[in-house]
């Protein structure tokens, strides 16, 4: 069964004497393999349970009634069995779609999976007198504040890969892909801007009449907003994890980032992963001194693995880059050294317009950013108070600065805010 994709049938749960039974007219077909284990069916868009009609509801009236139930019960716990690889990924995803998740987070306290817990959740219910959940489906817990520091021992990494429509800032996704040791993501998407001859060439994909192939074959595609939930889905059952690729600072991740932001996910997006690593600095770092000569994935693999793949699919590339970094053999604390975050590369971004104005370096705006300081966030500091706010606001930064750099970089900001205001 296809978590990332399937479609819900049927929400039930049980607290106490209270119960909630409800279906769903799926929106797509039911593989024959479920329908003889649950005897569900399809005729004219209507749902038969072992031939008889049931009464259904919309996704969106049984999702918000499956809301109303919970609101009854004071911040549940739920519980499940196995919801941690197949219910909770599903209902997240349904939850998303139908932008739901705030209200989910604001009526349920937390999660758990039925395998796990054992009695713990008879003496949890008692002291805090919470009523359990049993329920087809569930999603996570609040996550970490995103500057809480997170071993990276304890978060799987997920290497990911895009293939574009070229190499320009404004280019279009094609696919998305995803590997984490045995698990795979594959998405194709209809690009909504033209790709370039370079790009097709490299890659393989064209467009005819709004149809995408893949060296002449048609391929399968979703919605980009279909394809970014599925991605979300895929990320929310490994916990947290890191995501890691090969030149995805520069490129993957900035592409991503704006994707997700154009369909209003990437706080939802940022709850879901740790942060991301960079493999083509991680490699550099690691290879120094070896006399390697170019860092580019295809030639990583080719010499110290000591083999060829299918470059430029985006599938075989994150493959391929899994097999590297388990003979690269990284440490945490190597991984570490090499982490960020989407809030730091949106900071990162912000502060380009100090940048080309030469109010501040390149190396001193990554400091910035890894410190979590934007553009608004300093320009506010500075008008709230023009003369100390900022100086006092960037105080941090002494300890990447040489004190006489320090003041003569705060200079040059407030120059450039008193210009600009």
């Amino acid at each position: 069964t296809d978590v990332a994709s399937c479609d819900i049938i049927q929400v039930c749960a049980i607290s106490g004497e209270k119960t909630f039974n409800v279906y769903v007219c799926p929106r797509q077909q039911i593989s024959e393999e479920a329908s003889s284990v649950n005897g569900f069916t399809v005729i004219n868009q209507t749902l038969f349970l072992d031939g008889v009609p049931m009464e259904t509801k919309s996704h969106e009236e049984a999702l918000t009634d499956f809301l109303a139930f919970l609101v009854t019960l004071h911040r549940p716990v739920l519980v499940g069995h196995n919801i941690k690889r197949f219910d909770r990924p599903i209902l997240s995803r349904i939850m998303y779609e139908f932008c739901l998740l705030n209200e989910f987070q604001k009526v349920s306290d937390m999660m758990e999976n039925k395998e796990n817990i054992g009695d713990s959740l008879n003496s949890k219910a008692s002291d805090k007198g919470t009523p359990l959940l049993e329920c087809a489906g569930c999603l996570p817990s609040p996550a970490p504040a995103a500057d809480q520091h997170i071993p990276v021992e304890d978060h799987s990494i997920v290497f990911f890969d895009l293939e574009t429509t070229g190499l320009g800032s404004n280019c279009d996704i094609i696919q998305l892909s995803a590997v984490c040791m045995e698990k795979t993501f594959d998405v194709y998407m209809v690009p909504r801007t033209p790709i370039a001859k370079g790009a097709s060439a490299v890659t393989g994909f064209t467009v005819r009449r709004h149809k995408l192939y893949l060296h002449r074959r048609p391929v399968q595609t979703k919605t980009h907003r279909d394809c970014l939930m599925s991605f979300l889905a895929f990320l929310q059952a490994l916990n947290r994890p890191l995501l890691a690729g090969h030149n995805i600072k520069r490129f993957d991740c900035p592409i991503l980032a704006r994707a997700l932001e154009e369909f209003q996910l990437n706080e939802e997006f940022k709850l879901l992963v740790s942060g991301f690593l960079d493999t083509l600095i991680l490699s550099k770092d690691l290879l120094q001194n070896t006399g390697i000569k170019s860092f580019k994935q295809e030639s990583l693999v080719k010499e110290l693995l000591k083999k060829s793949y299918p470059a430029h699919n985006a599938l075989e590339d994150v493959k391929a880059l899994q097999d590297l970094c388990r003979v690269l053999r990284p440490t945490p604390t190597q991984i570490t050294s090499h982490l960020f975050t989407l809030d730091q590369m949106e900071s990162l971004s912000s502060l380009q317009p100090l940048v080309e104005e030469k109010a501040i370096s390149k190396t001193t705006a990554q400091k910035l950013a890894r410190l979590g300081y934007s553009f608004e966030k300093m320009k506010h500091s500075h008008l709230q108070n023009p003369s100390e706010g900022l100086r006092q606001f960037l105080e941090p930064l002494k300890a990447e600065l040489k004190n006489s750099m320090f003041t003569k970089t705060v200079d040059k900001i407030c120059e450039f805010f008193k210009i600009e205001h």
